[in-house]
């Protein structure tokens, strides 16, 4: 079971702006999953989720409202090989609107006196259904070379949401809407190798959406992205350090209503190092330590209202007992 609540507070000083809504959003949920083996190389996982969602705003007319949903899932896996396996899913879903996204007020940016662009709340945004289906195979290899592992991973997926909730853009206004009939669909590649203390990574992942009612693209779909990361485990891998290197490409999938025409690809480059000794005296000590956007890049993620954060220097201690 989970159960989470999320609330805001606002206060204005003044008069001559609205005052932001003092929202409380509460979901809790349920589900319940099993794995049925149904012969050597097969097996069945079916589930069952139970969502409950409910909302309301002091000030702000008649906003007070609730509403469930129970989603099935089911999933089919062949293990085809020792290094195979194959799995189809079918797995419903659903997405309460947030505090944010249902109340929101007041000024978004400004372009100049008189040229400012203002949140405009949507009490009424339903809640988001969707119908996903994926085909996904992963392969493992172990001792091509010596002491070494390899994995691949690739997934196909189709998702068919019901009142998709996306950020609606003009010159003046940004609110958050429901388009009636959404469909999400891509494919996400992965690879992993291991040798020794080496270790390398890459993925790709695509999505595409699309309004169904009219053909436009959907708003607050990420960009293509790659994900190159490499590392080396010294001291019997107590310590790991590593870089992790993204590239975004250019997004112009926008709807033609959108202000926006489309945002920029971009490269950030991350390092980490972690320390977390298996024996000894500091046995149960985590530390981490890592540089995001090493260049201090300026970038923006797609459909994101702000720029992203420039240089960023991470300490991190943790000791488990």
């Amino acid at each position: 079971m989970d159960w989470y609540q999320d609330k805001t507070d606002g206060t204005r000083e003044g008069a001559s702006r609205p005052v932001p809504a003092d929202g409380d959003t509460q979901v809790w949920g349920s589900y319940l999953q099993a794995n049925i083996p149904l012969a050597q190389s097969w097996s069945l996982n079916p589930g069952v989720r139970y969502d409950s969602f409910s909302t309301q705003a002091s000030n702000v007319a008649n906003s007070k409202r609730s509403n469930d949903h129970l989603s099935p899932s089911v999933g089919l896996s062949w293990q085809t090989t020792d290094w195979l396996r194959l799995t189809a899913r079918y797995d419903e879903a659903f997405r309460a609107p947030t505090t944010e996204e249902l109340y929101t007020t007041g000024t978004h940016y400004c372009m100049g006196p008189g040229m400012c662009n203002t949140f405009v709340p949507n009490p009424d945004l339903k809640p988001e259904t969707a119908q996903n289906k994926e085909l996904s195979a992963d392969m493992k290899f172990r001792d091509l070379l010596g002491d070494d592992s390899l994995k691949f991973k690739g997934s196909l997926f189709q998702n068919d949401v019901k009142d998709f909730i996306e950020t609606v853009y003009t010159a003046t206004t940004t609110t958050y809407q429901n388009t009636t009939n959404a469909r999400l669909q891509g494919y996400e590649l992965a690879a992993h190798y291991r040798w020794r203390e080496i270790t390398t990574a890459l993925s790709y992942g695509q999505t595409r959406g699309t309004n169904r009612d009219n053909g436009q693209a959907l708003s607050d779909i990420p960009a293509d992205t790659w994900v190159w990361e490499i590392g080396h485990s010294f001291m019997q891998r107590d310590l790991n350090i590593g870089a992790q290197f993204t590239h975004a490409g250019s997004q112009d999938r926008v709807p033609s209503s959108s202000s926006v025409e489309g945002y920029s690809g971009y490269t950030i480059t991350n390092l980490y190092m972690r320390w977390q000794p298996a024996m000894g005296t500091f046995s149960g000590v985590t530390v981490d330590v890592g540089v995001d956007n090493l260049t201090n890049r300026d970038y923006r993620q797609a459909f994101a209202n702000l720029d992203s954060p420039g240089r960023n220097i991470k300490l991190n201690v943790r000791y488990q007992f």
